[in-house]
């Protein structure tokens, strides 16, 4: 016998590890893509308006699925719950049966000043007759911004807002 031992290489383990990996990675993909999707609700109709809205519902989404009078309007939102009270984000509609005073640029201004942040995009979108002002407004939330003048002299506005947590790793 010869003091030279080499031993065979197949490579049969690295491609089962990789195989294993590639598998792990499908399985992790299928559990967070169906744990995270975003359902919405049927429409919920304001009643006498002819306005319906559906808003996120599912896990994590606690909404009460129907309108409430705030003062001069009617508000509809869904919060999503990431802790006792702490919401990360949230979705609200909010229908006014007398237009508004102010322009779109008004109210993204005054959007932005509540929550402290700077309007960073603005734009409007076309759908049919109606024409949709919207704006992006970055700060301590993220936050997009539209609204609608509807027929007679109504008002719809939709303010979608996401908790960014700042997380210190040190």
């Amino acid at each position: 016998m010869n003091g030279n031992f080499e031993p065979k290489k197949f490579g049969a383990d690295k491609i089962a590890f990789l195989g294993m990996f590639a598998l792990s990675l499908l399985i992790a993909q299928l559990i967070v893509s169906r744990n995270s999707a975003l359902n919405f609700s049927e429409p919920i109709e304001l009643a006498h308006s002819g306005l319906s809205i559906s808003v996120p519902t599912g896990k994590g989404w606690q909404s009460e699925l129907q309108w409430q009078y705030h003062s001069n309007g009617f508000t509809l939102s869904s919060h999503f719950i990431v802790g006792p009270g702490i919401s990360g984000a949230r979705v609200r509609c909010r229908y006014f049966p007398t237009s508004l005073a102010t322009t779109a640029e008004v109210l993204f201004e005054q959007q932005a000043a509540e929550i402290k942040g700077t309007i960073k995009e603005t734009g409007q979108s076309q759908k049919d007759n109606l024409t949709i002002y919207w704006a992006r407004i970055e700060g301590p939330v993220l936050a997009f911004v539209g609204t609608v003048e509807l027929p007679n002299n109504r008002t719809v506005n939709i303010e979608v807002i996401q908790t960014t947590f700042e997380i210190n790793l040190d």
